[in-house]
């Protein structure tokens, strides 16, 4: 088999093309693998169909094991090696190749190939092969025309003749080379074979001997620690002593103080003799003003069985206490009395309030573009859609879908928008960008899960808008006991004249029965009060709502800038959900018609207050930095 020498390189798909020789494989499976030599992570993957005793395959060689290994390189060459499985499909075996090392640069350096001292001996072998069996082709050819120019000319035959004769013999060598070269080359692959062995029995007692090592340093432990504990006994038995010692000489003083507290316990017994005396004076003092007392209570007015009191002079007091404490002020007729009533009434009131400040937002299904592995269906048409991101194939798969709401907005320069609520869940690893207020942004599909997938447009033109992100991960925090969550923030600030990012991170508390994000239900936006771009101000929170029979349902994610009002319209109109997808089954990420929330009275925002006052703050650190745009494709 022959496998081209290539160098590898990153951000690129790298072309590799493999032949077989010494046995015709005219249908059968291939599978390519980098592995990253120091550690042996798999960096690169793919498969291909063997047609005609060859295949041709496209490898992926900018992978995020790729990236990964780059930044932890920091700049430095990463040396990684390929692995060749060829499998039949008539079952009579499976064929490895040699291992092929090769240098992946961090960079982008070019597609030039490796240099022969680099690829397999057996590989340079067959290209030889190859030359020699051309030559042949070549004395052959020759030895045809010499052949035909003895036939046309009687005078040239003996010219012809031998130079007939000595291309023949040419190509008999050429022959000889190619039969002793075929007769080496099982020999070649024998010892092949015969090195991986050699490397296999190398690896096996390398690991007997660190088993031995480790039987010998878990016996010299075990004898220090018993060294250690009879040293230790010797050691008690010695304190103890000591402190018997030194317990009789701290009793003998105490013996002596005991003496001491006799006497004055005989001078206290005294005193409490003559305490008693004193006492009974007392009791007999208090006695006369007991009676002295029972003889003023008596004097005072007493209520009778119907709760009324007689005063000297005449005068009673009626006993019925009424609910205006003891004071009855007359009503007109047909005057509210009952309280339950009125706070019956004041209570719908203010639900209705509430609702008076809630607008519908509808999901606009008509139109819901994917890039990507990606589809979307819609269930209920402006109500409900469902975007599936297709299983993973080798590597994970991805998908960028923009949702776009709609609904009533009424404003002229400026706008009451106060925030915004939408059911959304996902299934796998997912990042959610949503624009706010006013401004064009430019959406931008088919990026790795850290970059933007939404920037202010324009060329990053002045607005009064801004663009969050929530990056949520499925990989549980086993020792913490949940999952950690990004929210990114970008604004203008008109006193620094520059955009500015502002990363959030945030921990939600969850059980492996709660897993996230599928137990996400719903994304919440709400400003208390108006912002302004000179500053940053926090006059907003984000917001999630979970299920899944969380203890905590509602938490802070993130406190935000908010919008100034200004030409904001709807405030908010469009959602994109990218996922990462590295599992065997589909995922999902479903969203749906919600609401959008106006100012009371004073641009106050009564929402806001509420869930501040019950939302669990999950923030945990905050960071700010000037904008940086993170712009790569997948």
């Amino acid at each position: 088999m022959n496998l081209c020498g290539v160098r590898l390189v990153r951000r690129q798909d790298v072309p590799v093309s493999l032949s077989f020789l010494g046995r015709e494989l005219d249908a059968g499976r291939v599978t390519l693998a980098a592995y990253h030599k120091r550690n042996g992570q798999l960096l690169a993957y793919h498969e291909g169909q063997i047609t005609g005793g060859a295949v041709e395959m496209v490898v992926d060689f900018d992978t995020q094991e790729i990236r990964a290994a780059a930044r932890e390189a920091e700049g430095k060459t990463i040396e990684a090696r390929v692995v060749v499985l060829v499998e039949t499909e008539e079952g009579k075996g499976v064929y490895h190749s040699l291992p092929l090392n090769f240098y992946l640069e961090p960079g982008l350096i070019g597609d030039e190939h490796l240099p022969n001292s680099a690829r397999p001996e057996w590989e340079m072998m067959y290209e030889t092969v190859l030359e020699r069996a051309e030559e042949t082709e070549g004395y052959a050819g020759s030895a045809l025309a010499s052949k035909r120019a003895a036939a046309a000319s009687e005078a040239a035959a003996g010219t012809s003749a031998t130079n007939a004769a000595r291309d023949a013999k040419s190509a008999h060598d050429a022959k000889t080379a190619v039969e002793s070269l075929a007769a080496t080359w099982p020999e070649t692959v024998n010892n092949g074979k015969q090195q991986i062995i050699e490397a296999r029995n190398e690896a096996v007692t390398a690991i007997q001997d660190k088993q031995a090592d480790s039987v010998l340093a878990v016996g010299r432990a075990s004898q220090t620690a018993q060294q250690n504990i009879a040293g230790a006994r010797t050691d008690a038995v010695a304190a103890v002593q000591t402190a018997q010692e030194r317990a009789v000489g701290a009793i003998t003083p105490l013996v002596q103080r005991a003496e001491t507290a006799k006497d004055d316990i005989d001078q206290a017994e005294r005193r409490i003799n003559t305490a008693a005396t004193d006492a009974a004076t007392s009791a007999t003092s208090a006695a006369n003003s007991a009676t002295e007392a029972q003889q003023a209570l008596a004097a005072i007015p007493q209520v009778d069985a119907s709760g009324n009191m007689t005063l000297a002079g005449g005068l009673t007091a009626a006993g019925a206490i009424n609910a205006n404490g003891g004071i009855n002020i007359p009503l007109a007729v047909g005057a509210v009395t009952d309280t339950s009533a009125v706070n019956f009434f004041y209570a719908m009131g203010l639900a209705g309030a509430v609702q008076a400040l809630i607008q519908p937002l509808y999901l606009k299904t008509s139109s819901m573009p994917v890039v990507g592995a990606g589809t979307t269906s819609v269930q209920y048409a402006g109500l409900y859609a469902t975007s599936s991101t297709s299983a993973a194939s080798g590597s994970p798969a991805h998908s960028t879908t923009t949702f776009t709401f709609e609904g009533p907005q009424g404003q002229h320069n400026y706008s009451s928008f106060a925030g915004f609520s939408i059911p959304l869940s996902g299934s796998t690893a997912s990042k959610f960008t949503f624009g706010l207020g006013r401004g064009s942004k430019t959406v931008r599909g088919g990026l790795t899960m850290d970059s933007f997938s939404m920037i202010p447009g324009n060329n990053l033109a002045v607005n009064y808008g801004e663009i969050i992100d929530i990056t949520t991960t499925a990989v549980r925090d086993a020792v913490r006991g949940g999952y950690v969550l990004r929210v990114r923030e970008i604004y203008y600030v008109s006193s620094g004249d520059s955009w500015q990012v502002k990363t959030t991170e945030s921990f939600i508390p969850a059980t492996q029965n709660h897993p996230f994000p599928a137990c996400l239900n719903r994304l919440i936006f709400m400003q208390e009060g108006l912002s302004s771009m000179s500053s940053y101000e926090g006059k907003a929170s984000l917001y999630i709502e979970l299920g899944g029979g969380q203890t905590n349902t509602l938490f802070k994610i993130a406190a935000l800038r908010g919008v100034s009002g200004f030409e904001d319209g709807m405030g908010f109109s469009t959602l994109v959900a990218d996922v990462e997808n590295p599992n065997s089954w589909t995922s999902s990420v479903r969203t749906g018609a919600g609401s959008r929330y106006l100012y009371a009275n004073g641009l106050r925002n009564p929402m806001y207050a509420a869930l501040e006052a019950m939302a669990v703050n999950a923030i945990e650190s905050e960071e700010t930095a000037d904008f940086e745009d993170i712009n790569i494709p997948l």
